[in-house]
């Protein structure tokens, strides 16, 4: 295990200075060299050549720390982004189902050089249409519940019932995200009522947001 923990921390530590390194100005001045350079990065972590990059590296992802998913799947993301501006449809759709494949496995994990976590990366790419692409809509509605469990933990209640409902919105079938609802906010009702007021969900809101879990 601590072979394996160090392995992570030396794989996580590699990509957050290649992302540092390529990123480092406010564009990239040779978008070219920083594809190339992405590549690079990612094939260390996948210990693979850069040319079988993506071979089939969805295995290995699903293996993937949560820790080390947050920091390749930003990269992927990025190749997609850079590909996309350099006419390279077809690997900016691969990196991009990749990039979003290992985020929905890093919800709640930091990102070297942001301000960002990847539950907020995450939110942002859930919000564009181009993640339909690649996610169903009861695909969507998971990845909104992993949000609202994570914002639910640290008590950012506002943001966890914004998910909460978007989960319940694109589920096939919502009974399930319906159930956890209802019991967070019946969590909510136990708190004192200064505690609401200053996470900004009033006891009022709770109340009505719960009488609809209800009647669902």
């Amino acid at each position: 295990m601590a072979i394996r923990q160090d392995f992570i921390l030396r794989m996580i530590e590699q990509l957050a200075e290649a992302f540092g390194r390529i990123f480092a100005g406010d564009k990239v001045d040779d978008e070219q060299k920083a594809l190339f350079e992405i590549e690079g990065a990612l094939a260390k972590t996948f210990r693979t050549r850069r040319e079988l990059l993506f071979m089939n590296p969805e295995d290995n992802i699903e293996e993937f720390d949560p820790r080390l998913s947050a920091e390749v799947g930003r990269m992927f993301l990025e190749h997609a982004r850079l590909s996309a501006s350099q006419g390279q449809s077809s690997a900016s759709e691969r990196s991009y189902a990749l990039g979003i494949k290992c985020l929905r496995n890093a919800i709640g994990e930091d990102l070297s050089h942001s301000d960002q976590t990847s539950t907020d990366l995450m939110r942002e790419l859930l919000r564009s249409q181009r993640i339909t692409t690649v996610l169903s809509a009861d695909d969507m509605a998971e990845t909104w519940r992993d949000i609202f469990e994570e914002e639910a933990r640290l008590q950012h209640y506002p943001a966890a019932e914004d998910a909460l409902f978007h989960a319940i919105d694109l589920a096939d079938d919502p009974a399930d995200h319906v159930r956890r609802g209802i019991r967070f906010f019946e969590n909510l009702l136990k708190l004192p009522d200064e505690v609401l007021d200053e996470a900004d969900l009033p006891r009022v809101e709770v109340e009505e947001a719960l009488d609809e879990l209800r009647e669902e």
